[in-house]
């Protein structure tokens, strides 16, 4: 395969719907591949698999693209609701399949992605606390391992940026991996173009990006406190797409007779925008916007404890200046 292939794999919420709607696609010369449906498939093929289930993706349908190919998916690395559980063998696919490829990790201070998985777990459906998403144990005063009897809950241990990035040099070679912290794009955007151009072998990049790092404001403190309640009391499937609405018996009739009827089209599409979310972060967060963290301090300088020593290990290796963006 004569391309050559540079696949940024995430982490989540670490600027990457920005980067995919607002970078990737403007960058010239380069086949933005996340999307074109074959590997939109193919990638969707990998994560739903069994490590013991080989995806049947042949690379060679690359020969039609570019001499360069830029992927995207924030899951590459598996989801942190799940504990990353398939990142081996989704990363052991793309080693398979892209031998020669370049790999981008970007990173974000462990709390405050940790702050950004709890909101967008609630904003999903979910209801759990605090304390019992990122298993905290309060009376040994420590942060405990992921287990599947708590529901949706974090393993804050599996945010171990120098070990992630330790297990990326093994699978594609250290020569072959670059991270770049999520505060840079917030803080430097020309610094962060340079980064870019240079993970994907070019002199520069010349695209303009907005001043803007996020495609997504974050829901108020009031509003995560009250969707908490009202998904509890609607008791809202998480990633269900039903919001208010209960999904059965109404949204299996309305999905089978919709095209039949314009009225129950319209519902279809009603009941879609009739989410919890839209209703605080569209309606309430307009007229009183609460600021706040979910975390409570002695979370955060908890997460950050377990997490100094091997940032700055690093940071000591990578020259990323996180002790400037307090991640130590």
């Amino acid at each position: 395969m004569d391309q050559k292939v540079y696949i940024h794999v995430g982490l989540f919420k670490t600027a990457t719907t920005y980067l995919q709607k607002q970078v990737f696609p403007n960058i010239d010369g380069i086949d933005y591949f996340t999307i074109h449906k074959p590997f939109q498939e193919y990638i969707w093929t990998i994560n739903q698999k069994a490590p013991f289930q080989p995806s049947s993706f042949d690379p060679t349908n690359l020969n039609t693209f570019s001499q360069k190919i830029l992927i995207s998916r924030e899951d590459l690395l598996g989801s942190p609701f799940h504990n990353y559980i398939n990142a081996h063998h989704t990363l052991t696919e793309l080693k398979q399949n892209f031998p020669e490829s370049k790999i981008l990790l970007t990173i974000r201070k462990q709390d405050d992605l940790i702050e950004s998985l709890y909101r967008q777990h609630i904003q999903a459906g979910g209801v759990q606390s605090v304390r019992k998403f990122i298993n905290y144990d309060r009376y040994s005063n420590s942060y405990k391992p992921y287990t599947f009897k708590h529901g949706i809950n974090l393993d804050i241990h599996s945010l171990n940026y120098l070990d992630i990035y330790n297990y990326l040099s093994h699978v594609f070679g250290q020569e072959n991996v670059t991270l770049i912290p999520y505060e840079l794009i917030k803080d430097d955007k020309e610094l962060f173009l340079e980064k870019l151009a240079t993970f994907l072998d070019e002199d520069s990049l010349n695209i303009s990006i907005s001043a803007k790092s996020s495609s997504n404001r974050s829901i108020s403190k009031l509003s995560i406190s009250l969707a908490r309640v009202l998904n509890r009391l609607f008791k809202i499937k998480s990633n269900s797409g039903f919001g208010l609405i209960p999904q059965t018996p109404f949204r299996e009739y309305l999905l089978r007779h919709y095209k039949k009827n314009k009225v129950l089209g319209l519902l279809l599409l009603l009941s879609s925008k009739i989410t919890v979310r839209n209703i605080l972060q569209n309606g309430l967060d307009k007229f009183i916007y609460v600021k706040g963290d979910c975390l409570k301090e002695k979370y955060r300088n908890g997460i950050m404890n377990q997490h100094a020593a091997s940032n700055q290990k690093l940071d000591d290796l990578l020259g990323l200046h996180l002790k400037k963006y307090k991640y130590y």
